[in-house]
């Protein structure tokens, strides 16, 4: 499978950042900055000093093509090896995976199709990985995503993490804003200053503290399902609220007071996710 990467190599030695682009097909934000980037390098408007930068634009071809989310599955629901690969999205990952070998960080740019601010997922609380989340801005950093796919969690950022490199995975807003590739844009420059690789003046810096939330629940969406209103992204839930209603009429209501992450408003599918919430 063939899937485009672009390198860039600095003057001296320093660490190797991978960027990824459209791990979902209709997340175009993502390959529009890598694209920007990539051009001012080759102009030599910014220069990278130190270190390799791997940026792959577009992660899922196909669905990009088709500009939808997947083709067969959810490719960051299945990111890692697979020995006998089903799926259009396992054969991308089987070839993406070979993108990470000695990779030290790994940036995985994404957008929503709802409004909200921009926001981070930190798989751990290390110091090294919380240095670097920070320093991209994000307006909102999520912990323990991980904790709610007891099963397995096969993302990009597990499968960096598997491999001993630190991964965050980005979301720099709706999908259709112009301004979510700026973010996206912005996003890469301050991870390439955090690690040295640009001189420091090429972005500003983060000028604001990020709000920490954990994840308490994921919930998979049930025929016939509605919520209760078109929620928002980091909407406030206080405790007793009702957040959606079954067929049956059964609500769910917030245990505690918690705040909507990624509510899928539509083009629900049974069993995928449909909502999580976080305190």
């Amino acid at each position: 499978m063939d899937i485009p990467k672009l390198v860039f190599k600095g003057s001296k030695p320093g660490p190797r950042l991978l960027v990824l682009g459209a791990i979902h097909g209709n997340e175009t934000a993502g390959p529009a900055a890598i694209r920007r980037l990539a051009a001012e390098l080759e102009a030599r408007k910014i220069v990278l000093t130190a270190g390799e930068l791997t940026m792959v634009p577009v992660c899922n071809q196909k669905a990009y093509r088709q500009n939808t989310r997947y083709v067969d599955e959810n490719l960051n629901r299945v990111f890692r090896k697979h020995s006998d690969p089903t799926s259009y999205e396992q054969r991308c990952a089987n070839r993406l995976t070979d993108f990470f070998a000695g990779a030290d960080y790994v940036l995985d740019l994404h957008s929503q199709h709802v409004d909200g601010q921009s926001y981070c997922f930190a798989q751990n609380n290390s110091r090294k990985l919380l240095d670097f989340v920070r320093a991209l801005g994000p307006e909102c950093i999520i912990f323990d995503w991980a904790k709610l796919y007891p099963e397995g969690d096969f993302t990009t950022e597990s499968y960096a993490e598997s491999l001993g490199a630190v991964g965050t995975t980005v979301e720099c807003g709706n999908h259709t804003n112009p301004k979510t590739v700026d973010v996206a844009y912005d996003t890469i420059l301050r991870a390439l200053v955090h690690l040295g690789m640009i001189p420091s003046e090429s972005v500003s810096k983060p000028n604001l503290e990020a709000l920490n939330l954990y994840m308490t629940k994921k919930y998979d969406f049930q025929a016939g399902g509605r919520l209760a209103k078109a929620w928002q992204h980091l909407d406030y839930l206080p405790a007793g609220a009702v957040v959606a209603t079954l067929e049956d009429g059964t609500e769910i209501k917030a245990a505690e007071d918690s705040y909507m992450i990624l509510p899928k408003l539509t083009d629900n599918r049974p069993g995928e996710e449909w909502f999580y919430l976080a305190v």
